[in-house]
């Protein structure tokens, strides 16, 4: 059941004759009983389509007779039982929004509530609430071990199996699956798991879909604190409860808001354009380009925080719409970065902000090295030493490279080739004892790093690599050259880009 701030959201499209059919009765069922909303309507009565007034006129003496009727028996049986403070908490629901239906409205919007359980086993699974848009199908789900109070959540290990009738789902999305995400709620009830999946998003405004649930896992807490860090990961060593729970659900597809930007800047040197903002009920992309660089090179850029001033959004890593997608043309790439939903919101202005830059550069510089020597051969690039050595010349040749770090040092990872006579193919590629370093040059473990935020401001040097070359012959393959394809440079910018929606 909806309350009277809900229904009063939609009276527009409701005028208008916008509905769906599942929202358009829930909105009647509310008004029939609310006075104060049935007065509401009518003052915003049009003449677009039947409004409640021309269905209210329609109800003849003898409707309103058994209503009243009923009434009086409802009051009769709650003086009987003394069910009057009861009945008064039931209107005041009806009447009021609360604190947490407002919060309601603002994650899941008007007329996404499921509320649809399945229980096996004393363990029950309701589905709450289904949004979808062009971008996705979010799935809310939660589950409630009425017999030993555990948290059970699904796992990536048996995903759910997701059914329907031929192109109800936009399968362009779906990067060849149905499941492509689970996300904990970061504000979990007492005594229950709440958590989400990201479907493809449906083709139609409204489609509907078979998920059938066979086994959950065990979850603690402490479990949860963390699992939506990509960094640490859901946990995966819970026990197991199997069972049977399944559910048919429709979806409505809401619209998405889009609102060209069109603003440039510079970041690092490199120029930026942002050029349009779309909105959506499931996620907010920021969709930009920038000048693409000389062959050979990629650039990253890592937008990991977008605020409108009072509330900031986070990246959206864990749907089927990813942080990140990038599309190349001839002279700029276009990528765009998804962040969580602020369709709901009332926002006129957004700050976007960076915290990782990623450059690969190239320089195809070669330096010779000779297989007959059985000492260390050393060269300098970009004023670090590197040195070749445990040369072994066979059908499967194999040398290491290693390299010297100093706070200095104006790289992080170097692109090698293996030159070789004959020619050959290397099968095989191994990085090892690498250092992990902040932006001022101080060194990590990596026990230290805690989250995927602490990591995205780290620098990993790889100071070993070791090579097998294959001669796909009996000829032995002799080492002759190293060349450096392109090297890896990281940045830490401050810059941020405002723009007006």
């Amino acid at each position: 059941m909806i309350d009277c701030e809900q229904s009063r959201r939609v009276v527009k499209k409701y005028k208008q004759g916008k509905l769906p059919d599942r929202k358009k009765a829930k909105v009647e069922v509310h008004v029939s009983q609310c006075p104060d909303c049935r007065e509401y309507f009518r003052e915003y009565q049009t003449d677009n389509g039947k409004g409640m007034k021309e269905w209210l006129a329609e109800k003849e003496p003898k409707f309103w007779g058994m209503v009243f009727l009923g009434c009086l028996i409802l009051a009769g049986a709650a003086y009987t039982f003394g069910g009057f403070h009861k009945a008064a908490d039931w209107w005041n629901s009806i009447r009021m929004p609360t604190e947490d239906s407002l919060a309601e409205i603002a994650q899941y919007g008007i007329g996404n509530e499921v509320y649809v359980s399945q229980q096996d086993k004393d363990v029950e699974v309701t589905i709450t609430h289904v949004i979808s848009d062009d971008l996705q199908t979010f799935v809310y789900y939660e589950v409630e071990d009425h017999a030993e109070g555990r948290l059970l959540r699904l796992d990536y290990s048996d995903p759910p199996r997701i059914s329907s009738d031929r192109g109800v789902f936009n399968m362009e999305r779906s990067y060849g699956q149905l499941v492509n995400g689970f996300k904990d709620d970061p504000q979990q009830p007492e005594g229950k798991y709440r958590g989400r999946i990201a479907l493809p998003p449906i083709k139609e405004d409204n489609g509907a879909f078979d998920l059938k649930i066979s086994r959950l896992m065990e979850v603690s807490p402490e479990d949860l604190e963390e699992s939506n860090d990509p960094y640490r990961g859901a946990p995966s060593t819970g026990a197991f409860q199997n069972g049977k729970w399944e559910f048919t659900i429709e979806a409505d597809k809401e619209e998405m808001i889009e609102k060209p930007i069109d603003v440039e800047t510079e970041i690092e040197g490199i120029q930026i354009v942002v050029d349009q903002v779309r909105l959506a009920p499931t996620g907010t992309v920021i969709e930009y380009r920038y000048e693409r660089g000389p062959a050979g090179s990629d650039t990253f850029f890592y937008f990991d925080h977008l605020s409108d001033g009072e509330t900031s959004y986070h990246r959206e890593d864990f749907g089927m719409a990813n942080g990140v997608e990038q599309n190349q043309e001839s002279a700029w790439v276009h990528e765009r970065a998804v962040f969580e939903s602020m369709y709901r919101t009332s926002a006129d202005s957004l700050e976007l902000g960076i915290s990782r830059l990623e450059q690969y550069i190239p320089v195809n510089e070669s330096f010779p090295i000779d297989p007959e020597k059985s000492g260390p051969q050393s060269f300098t690039f970009k004023g670090i030493d590197i040195t070749v050595e445990d040369i072994q010349v066979d059908q499967d040749t194999s040398l290491t490279i290693k390299e010297d770090w100093n706070k200095d040092r104006p790289f992080e990872r170097l692109e090698y080739e293996v030159l070789s006579e004959p020619k050959s193919m290397t099968i095989g590629q191994q990085e090892k004892n690498g250092i992990l370093v902040d932006e001022e040059g101080n060194r990590y473990e990596e026990g230290d790093v805690q989250s995927w935020e602490q990591m995205q401001k780290l620098r990993y040097f790889p100071l070993e690599h070791t090579f097998i070359l294959d001669s796909s012959g009996s000829e032995e393959v002799k080492p002759i050259g190293v060349r450096i394809i392109r090297y890896q440079k990281t940045d830490f910018p401050t810059e941020t880009i405002s723009f007006d929606l």
